[in-house]
């Protein structure tokens, strides 16, 4: 079963087609490509228009800048916290690394946050 996703995944990347339908996109984690409607490469502008708003903070560690909104309402929840959507920026102004603790997020298999290696919930 394993095996047939990834066999699917890889296709799809080569084809160059959307892996997963419309719906799914919103939420969608695609590793090496994206979190919902954001991905790698995006600006921090255009991270923003998706969201309607600024970065809720900003911090910087060695050569990237990471900036933070908090995700609240709708189907996002956290762990522990407020959750949020986190993004790395490198040197060219796009975005290197995504990150988020919001359990809204799944992957084709349905891992997400706050699952544990064997799929029970963490919490």
């Amino acid at each position: 079963m394993k095996w047939a996703a990834v066999l699917v995944v890889f296709l799809v990347l080569l084809a160059g087609e959307p892996a997963f339908p419309q719906a799914f996109d919103e939420i969608a984690i695609r590793p090496g490509e994206g979190i919902g409607p954001f991905r790698l490469g995006m600006t921090v502008d255009q991270v923003g228009a998706v969201l309607g708003r600024r970065p809720d903070g900003e911090a910087t560690d060695g050569n990237m800048k990471f900036y933070r909104w908090n995700l609240e309402g709708g189907a996002h929840t956290g762990i522990s916290s407020v959750p949020v959507l986190t993004i790395g920026v490198g040197a060219d102004g796009t975005a290197e690394a995504l990150s988020t603790t919001s359990t809204a997020f799944a992957t084709a298999g349905g891992s997400g946050v706050g699952l544990s290696l064997n799929g029970e919930a963490i919490g």
